[in-house]
């Protein structure tokens, strides 16, 4: 994928704002192949995906405890529908701020606030207490 969208920006290059944010472009393009990739995985007739209940466990050093958190959030977020998904980590994991997220994703900023919102209410929702 990231060579994929490396191929990309080099192409379209000349289109980028020499004022504009790099890394956001970069995150768009890539946003944009992931989709055509999900696209082309939908419409082939042979899915060699592995369902998440049979993937594989992260290797596991001490610290089992914190271990088990970290893979019920993951398993949660693996939950998440994409839509909600993508908004959670390009705010929450990759740091852009709401106007990023929504320039990458072409979607109004309020969009992305109440999509984020809404991805932290499940994850609360699911969180064992």
């Amino acid at each position: 994928m990231v060579q994929e969208t490396l191929i990309r920006a080099l192409g379209a290059l000349p289109q980028l704002d020499p004022g504009g944010n790099l890394r956001a472009w970069l995150f768009t393009i890539l946003q944009n192949v992931l989709r055509g990739e999900w696209r082309r995985r939908r419409r082939s007739p042979v899915r060699h995906e592995v369902p998440i209940d049979s993937a594989p466990e992260p290797v596991k050093s001490g610290g089992q405890l914190e271990s088990a958190s970290l893979n019920e959030l993951a398993a949660a977020i693996r939950k998440l529908p994409p839509r909600f998904r993508e908004v959670l980590m390009l705010c929450g994991v990759e740091g852009f701020d709401y106007e990023e997220a929504a320039s990458i994703l072409g979607i109004p900023v309020g969009t992305v606030r109440s999509r984020l919102s809404r991805a932290r209410a499940m994850l609360k929702e699911w969180s064992p207490q």
